[in-house]
């Protein structure tokens, strides 16, 4: 267990267990762009090449992700 900025505890997991990973990218304007979920696939690696759900290029700018990552 280690602490963040803040002081609390946080728990570290280790990848080795990760079951499988949900990643979210947004635009600045708070609208999903991109949707991975890593349990279609074999892997729970995140390679997201900067296009949108459609397979279409995004516009340079500022985007925000979230990922949600469930543990074995």
């Amino acid at each position: 267990v280690n602490t963040n900025p803040e002081g609390s505890a946080v728990t570290i997991r280790c990848p080795r267990f990760v079951k499988s990973v949900t990643f979210f990218v947004y635009n600045r304007w708070g609208n999903e762009v991109y949707r991975y979920r890593s349990n279609d696939t074999a892997t729970t690696s995140i390679e997201w090449n900067g296009k949108n759900s459609s397979g279409q290029d995004l516009a340079g700018g500022v985007y925000y992700y979230r990922a949600e990552v469930t543990f074995d």
